[in-house]
């Protein structure tokens, strides 16, 4: 193995991607509909962990709900055809 040996209790380098451990709720989006969406996720840390698999998939089905929603649901400055919005915003890189 290569690199340096990690002693137990020695700070490993960054923590792995995922909900706080604490508990907190990801930071709001503006949008109600995916703040919603997310707000279970703030449960993970009490949640046993068989149950965290049917709590992400009720995430999913949630945000796939938002993002299926009716196109006057989005917020208007977010739509194509919003007041102000430059052609090249809907541009690829």
């Amino acid at each position: 193995m290569d690199g340096i040996p990690v002693t137990p209790g020695e700070d490993a380098g960054s923590p792995a991607p995922g909900p706080a451990p604490d508990g907190t709720a990801p930071p709001p989006t503006g949008h109600p509909e995916v703040d919603a969406a997310l707000a279970p996720v703030a449960e993970l840390a009490t949640t046993p962990l068989e149950e965290h698999a049917e709590l992400y998939e009720t995430v999913h089905a949630r945000l796939s709900a938002a993002l299926e929603a009716e196109p006057r649901a989005v917020p208007a400055a977010l739509r194509p055809d919003a007041p102000g919005r430059a052609p090249e915003q809907d541009a690829e890189p």
